[in-house]
């Protein structure tokens, strides 16, 4: 899953979000301040996370193995005061030192954009299956189903 923050925006970097979650078949949620970096009718965004979002998302991040946090300050709005992805490995992409220094994460301090080119063409990922509980619940949420990686 990935979580879309601020920094999407403010960094130019929506385009490469696109790119990056079609290319892998990652759902993409939203933080307030990250709403638009993808159109709210693709087929992979799942809506706002934390307290002011969806169950749809709070959901998924709560089945999340891993997150990719772009541009976000991750804070308790988001997270849900740590409790929404808990169980998941956090990898977090943020410019600016502090915001990229929270919680266990592995911070790459980077522009998004910047950061998020080179992890598309490296980023390695399994087939998730057709009928798992990502789908499952991206298909019961959205009425989509993510692209095949």
């Amino acid at each position: 899953m990935i979580v879309s923050g601020g920094g999407v925006l403010y960094g130019l970097a929506a385009d490469a979000l696109h790119e990056f979650a079609h290319k892998h078949g990652i759902p993409v949620t939203e933080t307030q301040a990250g709403k638009g970096a993808l159109k709210w009718d693709d087929v992979l965004n799942v809506g706002g996370i934390g307290v002011t979002g969806g169950s749809s998302a709070n959901e998924l991040a709560q089945a999340s193995d891993c997150v990719l946090a772009v541009g976000t300050r991750l804070q308790d709005f988001t997270i849900g005061s740590n409790s929404l992805f808990s169980q998941a490995r956090l990898v977090a992409i943020n410019a600016n030192p502090f915001d990229v220094l929270k919680r266990n994460v592995l911070a790459v301090q980077a522009d998004a954009a910047l950061a998020l080119r080179p992890c598309r063409r490296r980023w390695t990922t399994g087939r998730h299956r057709r009928n798992g509980p990502r789908t499952r619940i991206v298909s019961r949420t959205t009425g989509a189903i993510p692209p095949r990686t």
